[in-house]
C-alpha cells in the first residue's frame, strides 16, 4: 500500500472516530444526563409520596384525637359551670345540704388567694401576639353545719362531685349533743374552680382592618 493510501485511511479513521464521538456527545450523553436527572426525580418523588401516604394514614388517628380532646373540653366546661356564678353556687350548696339532711348555720363566701402567674416572655420580632389567658375562676366558701357523721360525709362527697372542681381546704369536726341526740358540728372551707376550656381566640381577629377598625369577637 502506498503512503498516499495509508494517509487517506488514517484520515478516514480519524473522521469516523470524530463522527462517533460527536454522535455520542450529541445523542447519548444528553440522553444519559436526562435519564440520571429523571431517576433522581423518581427517587425524590417516591420519598414524598411515601411521606404523604404516612400523613394520609395518620389523618384518622389525628381526627380521633381531636374529637377526644373536644369531648374532654366539653366535660370540663360542663363540670365548671356550677362554680362560675356565686349566687348559683350558693343555691347549689344549700340544696345539697337539704338533700343530705344537713343543717347549715352559716354559708359565707371568702376570697381565695391565687398565685400571680409569671409575666409572659416577650414575643419575637414578627411573631403573632400571644393569645389572652384563659378565663379561669375560683370561689371559696366557709360553711358551718350540723348533722350526723354519715350525712356530713355524704354532703361533703356531693360537694366534691357536683360544684365544679372542688378542693376541700379545711374540715373541723366536733361532737355535740342537742337534747337527746348526738350530732356533729363541722366547719368546712371549700374552693370551687371553674376552668375555661373554650378554644383560644385567633390573635389575627384582633388586628386592625384596612380602615383602622378592630375586628370584634362575635357572641358565643
Amino acid at each position: 500500500m502506498s503512503d498516499t493510501n495509508t494517509r487517506a485511511n488514517v484520515v478516514q479513521l480519524f473522521i469516523a472516530a470524530a463522527i462517533c464521538v460527536g454522535g455520542y456527545l450529541l445523542l447519548v450523553d444528553p440522553a444519559h444526563k436526562r435519564l440520571t436527572a429523571v431517576r433522581a426525580q423518581v427517587v425524590e418523588k417516591s420519598a414524598k409520596i411515601k411521606q404523604l401516604q404516612q400523613v394520609r394514614d395518620a389523618v384518622p388517628r389525628f381526627t380521633q384525637m381531636a374529637e377526644q380532646a373536644a369531648h374532654q373540653a366539653s366535660v370540663i366546661e360542663a363540670r365548671s359551670t356550677p362554680a362560675r356564678d356565686q349566687g348559683a353556687l350558693f343555691a347549689s350548696l344549700a340544696a345539697l345540704a337539704a338533700e343530705h339532711h344537713v343543717r347549715l348555720d352559716t354559708l359565707d363566701p371568702y376570697q381565695v388567694s391565687r398565685p400571680t402567674p409569671p409575666p409572659a416572655a416577650p414575643a419575637a420580632a414578627g411573631a403573632p401576639p400571644a393569645p389572652p389567658p384563659p378565663k379561669d375562676s375560683v370561689l371559696g366558701y366557709t360553711i358551718t353545719m350540723v348533722g350526723s357523721y354519715d350525712d356530713l360525709a355524704r354532703f361533703v362527697s356531693a360537694i366534691q362531685h357536683t360544684t365544679g372542681f372542688t378542693r376541700i381546704r379545711n374540715l373541723r369536726l366536733s361532737p355535740i349533743t342537742e337534747g337527746t341526740v348526738t350530732a356533729v358540728h363541722a366547719t368546712l372551707q371549700t374552693e370551687h374552680y371553674a376552668f375555661d376550656a373554650s378554644a383560644p381566640a385567633d390573635p389575627a381577629a384582633a388586628t386592625p382592618g384596612p380602615a383602622g377598625a378592630t375586628a370584634r369577637e362575635g357572641p358565643r
